[in-house]
């Protein structure tokens, strides 16, 4: 009897770092067993703002959200290991302790809300 392995979820999201907003990079989140989708790895994302502005939230799902793997090393740019939500849309690297947030895409100060508890992937217009 033949054993099929599940297919590992993967979801990328695209960031921008708080030092240099124009600093685009993406963060991989991989499915764990348990169901949690966890940061595992981030690289510059060489595309420019115009096309970063190209992208649309997957609506086909919500993953639940876990915490960094070991192999996460953050943004790349200024090595924050932690990210933020702004209700524009756009996630931007920050510390772990922080407790205001100012957009980088927006330019919105906001005070911390809580935790990201789910995402959802960004997919690439054609």
């Amino acid at each position: 009897m033949s054993q099929t392995k599940k297919k590992v979820g993967v979801v990328f999201i695209i960031a921008r770092c708080q030092k240099k907003p124009d600093f685009f990079f993406t963060i991989r989140h991989v499915e764990q067993p348990n169901g949690l989708y966890c940061p595992d790895y981030s690289a510059k994302y060489i595309y420019n703002e115009k096309r970063a502005k190209e992208l649309t939230q997957d609506s086909i799902s919500n993953h639940p959200l876990g915490a960094n793997l070991p192999s996460y090393q953050g943004c790349p740019h200024c090595k924050r290991k932690s990210y933020f939500l702004c209700s524009c849309g756009a996630f931007t690297c920050a510390e772990g302790n922080e407790t205001t947030f100012t957009c980088t895409a927006c330019g919105v100060y906001f005070p911390s809300l809580g935790t990201i508890n789910s995402i959802s992937g960004n997919s690439i217009k054609n």
